[in-house]
């Protein structure tokens, strides 16, 4: 039968409204591109490292993720999003 909105490559209206994360998925990367630069320049910093490796376990870079994590712990980074990236981290 039909194709769901979510399929077609055409954009459609409707379609940010009916795949949320469909829009936004293409931004992550270059996202991610912009969080390392960053944290190059700044390598203490846990918030940055914290960013990079939710990130980057959402995208399934781990060899990203597992060290950017890490940096986050131990810059004191306790909020619950990064505890709970790092057990999936570690699982993987």
């Amino acid at each position: 039968m039909g194709r769901s909105l979510c399929e077609e490559p055409a954009r459609s209206p409707y379609r940010a409204w009916l795949c949320p994360n469909a829009e936004k998925t293409w931004l992550k990367h270059p996202a991610l591109e912009v969080l390392k630069t960053a944290f190059q320049a700044n390598v203490t910093n846990g918030d940055i490292a914290a960013e990079i490796g939710r990130l980057a376990l959402e995208l399934d870079h781990l060899e990203i993720a597992k060290p950017a994590l890490e940096v986050a712990e131990q810059q004191g980074v306790h909020d619950w999003k990064t505890l709970s990236a790092e057990p999936a981290a570690n699982l993987l």
